[in-house]
C-alpha cells in the first residue's frame, strides 16, 4: 500500500512541466539595490570571460550568486539518455560513476527538455520531498555521497552549431548546506543569457564545440575523456563510465584504485600512452570485446586553455559473429583475453605477454592451444573468423 501512494504521489513530467513554469511566473520579482549589484557584478564577470581563463572561473561567478558545492554542464539530445556529455567542476568520479549509470532513470531529462530556455529550479521545487526520497534514482546517486540535493539551469544551444541539442547547468548542495531561495532561481535566471554566451567564448562543454569529431565519436558509440594538464578527469560522456565498467588491470599492473572510470585512465597512464595518436589495446574481463584507447593531445587553439589537455577516446569492438561466440564459449577465461589481443590487434606475442603479466613461452603454449580450439591453423586465419 505504501508503494502505490508513494508512485501516486509522484506526479507526471507535464504536471511538474506546468508546476514549475507557475512557480518562476507567480510572482514578479522587485530586485533590492544588494541584488541588482550582485546581478550587475556578475554580468560584468562573465562578459569579461575569454578562452584563456580557467575553466573554474565560470563556476566561481555562478556561485557568487547562487549557492552549490559541485556542478556540471551537461549536454545531451533529448531522449538519448546514453548520449550525456559533462563538464565537471567539484565533482567526485565516484559521483559521477553513479550519475552516469543511473542516466537511464533520471527524471529531471525528461523534465528539463520540456523546461523553456532560461527556466532554473530546485529539484524540490519538481518533487515532493517524500515521493523524491522514494524515487529509485536519486537512492542511487545521493546515497553516502557528499551531495543530497541538486537544482539545474535550462540552457540552449545555436541550432546552427548542433541542431536538437540542449545544455543544462546542475548544481549540487553539499548535506546539511544551505538550500538556494526562490529569489536566488530567478536571479539565475535572469544570467542565462550571460552564462550562455560565456559557455560560446569558453567552448563548453569542450568536445560538442568539436562538431566534426563529436557526431563521428557518437556515432561510433565511442567514449571519450578529457583529461587536464593535471591528469583531473575535466569532461567525460556516459559512454565513457559504461565502457570503463568492463575493464580491469592487467596481473601484474600496478593496483588501480577508485571508480572503474579513473581505474582505466591510471592503466592507460601507466602503459605510457601520451604521445599523439597513442593506441592501447585491453580485454573486457569476460573476454566478449577489445576496447581500443587512442590518445590525442588537444592545444589550447582548440579548447581556450593555457596548458595542453588530453583527449582520451575509448572504442569497444565486441565479438558479434555467431561462431566467433561458439568459438569463444571453448576458451577458458584466460584463453579468451588472450584470443581478443591476438585477433583484435596488432600486438605482437611479446607484448601481449608483457600485457597479460606472462613470459613469451607461456604466451606462445596458450596460442596453440586457442588455434587448435577454434580451429585455425594461424593468427591471421583467428583473425579473420573472430573480426
Amino acid at each position: 500500500m505504501q508503494e502505490v501512494e508513494a508512485v501516486a504521489a509522484c506526479p507526471s513530467v507535464e504536471e511538474i512541466v506546468r508546476s514549475v513554469h507557475h512557480q518562476r511566473t507567480a510572482e514578479r520579482v522587485a530586485w533590492s539595490p544588494d541584488e541588482r549589484k550582485v546581478i550587475k557584478d556578475a554580468r560584468r564577470t562573465l562578459a569579461s570571460l575569454h578562452p584563456a581563463v580557467s575553466i573554474e572561473k565560470i563556476f566561481a561567478t555562478i556561485q557568487s550568486c547562487y549557492p552549490f558545492e559541485g556542478a556540471m554542464f551537461e549536454s545531451y539530445v533529448p531522449f538519448e539518455r546514453t548520449e550525456v556529455t559533462d563538464t565537471l567542476y567539484d565533482v567526485s568520479d565516484a559521483f559521477m560513476d553513479r550519475v552516469a549509470h543511473a542516466a537511464e532513470i533520471d527524471p529531471t531529462v525528461d523534465i528539463v527538455s520540456r523546461l523553456p530556455e532560461g527556466t532554473a529550479a530546485r529539484v524540490t521545487d519538481c518533487f515532493a520531498v517524500p515521493a523524491l526520497l522514494e524515487l529509485e534514482f536519486f537512492q542511487a546517486i545521493f546515497t553516502d555521497q557528499e551531495f543530497d540535493a541538486s537544482s539545474f539551469l535550462t540552457l540552449s544551444v545555436g541550432p546552427a552549431t548542433r541542431p536538437h541539442e540542449n545544455i543544462a547547468l546542475y548544481m549540487f548542495h553539499g548535506k546539511g548546506e544551505r538550500r538556494p531561495t526562490w529569489r536566488q532561481c530567478r536571479l539565475l535566471e535572469v544570467l542565462c543569457g550571460d552564462i550562455k554566451a560565456a559557455l560560446q567564448r569558453l567552448k563548453l562543454p569542450l568536445l560538442p564545440h568539436e562538431p566534426i569529431r563529436y557526431h563521428v565519436l557518437r556515432a561510433e558509440q565511442t567514449g571519450y575523456v578529457i583529461l587536464g594538464h593535471d591528469l583531473t578527469i575535466i569532461e567525460s560522456n556516459t559512454r565513457s563510465h559504461v565502457i570503463a565498467a568492463g575493464y580491469v588491470a592487467a596481473k601484474g599492473s600496478v593496483r588501480s584504485v577508485g571508480p572503474p572510470l579513473s581505474q582505466l585512465m591510471q592503466r592507460i597512464l601507466q602503459a605510457k600512452t601520451g604521445s599523439p595518436g597513442a593506441r592501447l589495446p585491453l580485454v573486457r574481463r569476460d573476454g566478449g570485446a577489445s576496447l581500443q584507447v587512442h590518445v590525442y593531445p588537444l592545444g589550447k587553439e582548440l579548447t581556450g586553455f593555457e596548458e595542453c589537455v588530453w583527449l582520451v577516446e575509448l572504442t569497444e569492438r565486441p565479438w558479434v559473429e555467431e561462431r566467433a561466440r561458439g568459438a569463444r564459449r571453448k576458451l577458458t577465461a584466460r584463453q579468451q583475453q588472450i584470443a581478443s589481443l591476438l585477433a583484435m590487434t596488432g600486438l605482437s606475442y611479446k607484448e601481449i605477454a608483457a600485457q597479460m603479466g606472462i613470459s613469451e613461452g607461456t604466451m606462445r603454449v596458450h596460442a596453440r592451444s586457442i588455434y587448435r580450439a577454434v580451429g585455425v591453423s594461424s593468427r591471421p586465419e583467428l583473425m579473420a573468423r573472430w573480426r
